[in-house]
Order: structure tokens, then sequence, then C-alpha cells
């Protein structure tokens, strides 16, 4: 998703800030908006690593020892270095800058604006580029992201920044949802439904964001304090605008820290997406999700996939069949024989049989508990 710098320049809010230099930039193509005091660091520029091409940059610049050693110049200089695209600043800050910087702006086509803190309210002025960007073609995901993530592979620093990427205006806590179609919904359309919601949403005490992942769309709500009522009623709003809700899957995180925690937050959905398809559940949230709490995080490690194959590597078609159904039935035989279509005589034979070929030494009730485990694992391996 991006908007080119001259279409930002004539949004609403926008339209109020002072193009300074740099015009001949305005074909730039702006992804992200980065809202920065330039607290400094020894870089000289803060969340460095937030920054990423194509990020237009405003800043209220507030006061400090480090911006009084700094020159205008440096910070445009580094900013440029990081592909970022524009950058906006606060004139009571800074007074008009001195030629040098306008002409260097102008050579490099690095769009430069001020702006007078008493005319725009920048919580305005970044929800109406997010709207715009939001609002053209939607082509970002979060797949790489999300697997890294997933993984663990992120610093508390690079989960921040990614926060802050996604939507400058999170909250303090977060929650994360994934909503996803059944198989036979062929109206479910992600890009389609983030461009609609995102045209609509407006500023409120609950900041959303609605993003398409794989085959379906993540929503990240953030509030300063998690209400799980208002928290609720948005993600059913969501929800109800797809095709009123019907034929959809939902699973949510646990409530999280937005800037620490993010990434935790999206294991914790992932783990609830996980259990919704072994367990065939439709609505789903992490908190309820038991057992698989502990097994699923672990899934692929070699003692997992080790304890796995010693229950299903020796089972036929018909024998992991029926303890698949075991475990989706909560182990009561007459859901069993129903669901599989036997007698309950036959489930209860082939339940004894699989104790007996694969662990006979210990008792049945350690034996079905086991079982139980090795064939989530299996399931959850299935599901990609």
């Amino acid at each position: 998703m991006s908007i080119e710098v001259s279409s930002l320049v004539k949004l609403r809010y926008l339209k109020k800030f002072n193009v300074l230099a740099g015009e001949s930039g305005f074909d730039h193509e702006v992804s992200s908006v980065c809202l920065a005091d330039f607290e400094l660091d020894n870089n000289l520029i803060p969340y460095a690593n937030g920054f990423r091409r194509g990020s237009f940059v405003i800043a209220s610049m507030r006061e400090n020892e480090a911006l009084s050693r700094l020159k205008l110049i440096d910070i445009i200089k580094s900013l440029d270095e990081m592909n970022c695209v524009g950058l906006a600043f606060n004139e009571k800050m800074i007074k008009r800058p001195a030629k040098n910087v306008l002409d260097y702006c102008d050579k490099i086509g690095f769009p430069l604006l001020s702006f007078d803190p008493k005319d725009v309210y920048l919580e305005n002025v970044i929800f109406d580029i997010m709207q715009a960007i939001n609002k053209s073609n939607v082509s970002f995901t979060l797949d790489k992201e999300v697997k890294y993530m997933l993984e663990g592979m992120m610093s508390k620093d690079d989960v921040e920044n990614l926060a802050r990427t996604i939507n400058p205006m999170f909250l303090k806590q977060c929650t994360v949802s994934y909503i996803w179609a059944e198989d036979d919904n062929k109206t479910f359309n992600p890009i389609k439904v983030v461009r609609n919601y995102n045209e609509k949403n407006g500023l409120y005490e609950i900041m959303p964001s609605v993003v398409p992942y794989r085959d379906g769309i993540v929503v990240i709500i953030t509030m300063n304090s998690i209400e799980k009522n208002k928290r609720d009623a948005t993600l059913n709003d969501i929800i109800n605008s797809i095709d009123n809700g019907k034929r959809l899957r939902v699973v949510t995180s646990d409530e999280h820290s937005t800037f620490d925690e993010l990434d935790e937050a999206f294991r914790e959905c992932a783990c609830a997406y996980l259990t919704a398809n072994i367990e065939g559940k439709s609505r789903l949230t992490y908190e309820d999700i038991g057992v698989y709490k502990l097994i699923l995080p672990r899934r692929n490690q070699p003692e997992s996939i080790k304890f796995m194959n010693k229950y299903i590597g020796v089972m036929n078609r018909e024998q992991l069949e029926t303890a698949i159904s075991y475990v989706r039935c909560d182990g009561d035989y007459d859901k069993i024989s129903e669901d599989i279509i036997c007698h309950r005589n036959t489930v209860r034979y082939r339940m004894n049989k699989l104790h007996e070929i694969i662990d006979p030494s210990i008792s049945e009730f350690k034996f079905l508990e086991n079982l139980s485990i090795a064939v989530k694992l299996y399931l959850a391996s299935q599901i990609k």
C-alpha cells in the first residue's frame, strides 16, 4: 500500500503544512508514516530500525540537549540514507531552515515540510495518511514479519518498531485476532474486507488495524486498557461487516503490551488457530485452549516428533481415523461410533488393539493420555 507524496500533501489535515523544499521528490511513494520526537540516541536518529523505505516522518522535535547539538541537515541526510521520503517538523522548535538545508533538499528531491502545532492535531494527520495508504491498492501483508514473530526471532526493539510501522497510532494494550472463512465460503475476500473496513474506520478510544494475511485477515485491536466488552464489540463489528458474519472462523489472543509483546500475542493467536482447526471450532480464544498451550509451542521439537511417531507411525488408516475421532469426541465412545459409523464395541476393540500394539506395559489411562497428545501433535503438523 502506498501513495505519492504529491497526494499526501493534498490530504485534509496536511493541507495546513507548509512545503519548504524538495518538491522534485513529490513522486516518491509513501508506504508508512512514522511519528518521532527526535529524542536522540548516539546514532542521531531515533527508532532507526523502525524507519523503512517509503517512510514519511513527522517530528514534533521536542527541545532537548541532543537537539541543540544537532543540525537539521544531518537529520535529513540520515533519513535519506534510510530511504525515507520526507520530513515534516514542528516550526516552533526550529525556525525557517537555512538556505543550505533547503538547497540540499531541492538537490536530492527530499520533501521538507513544517507545521504549526496550534493548527494541526497530529493524531488526525497520522490517521489521515494511514487511511489514504490503506485505501490504495492493498498489497501490504505481514507475511515476513509474522514469520519472525512466530519463530521468536525478533528483539523487543524490533517488536516495537514493527508495531509503530503497522500503525503509529497504536495504544498501549493489544489483542490479536485472526479471521478466516469456512472452506465453502467463496465470497470471503481478505483484501476487499481490509479496504472496505479501512475506508469507514475512524478515530476512537479503540484503535484497530486490519491487515490481510494469507487466506484471512489479522485484526490488531489496541486500547490504553483492554476492556473486553468494547474489544469484542469492535471485533464483532468487523466480523459482521463480512457477509453478516456467516461461515467465518475467529481466534483471539490474550491481552498484551502492544510495544513489548505484540509478537507474543501473535504466537498465542497462532496456537488458538491450530487448536481451532484440530478441534473443529469456529470461535476460540487462547485462554480456552487448555493443554494445547503446552503442546503446540513444542510441536516441531525433535523429541515431540519422536513421541508422535511412536504412536502415529504404527497405525493403519482405519486406526488413525479412530484415534483422531477419539480426540475430537473427547473419548466418548458413543460419539466416536457415530462419527466414524461403526459399532461402539468396534471402537473399543480398535482402541484396545492400539494399546496392545504400541505400549502394553503402561495403564490404559496413561496410554490414552499419551495417545491424545500424539494425535494432537499429528493434527497440528497437518495444518499449514
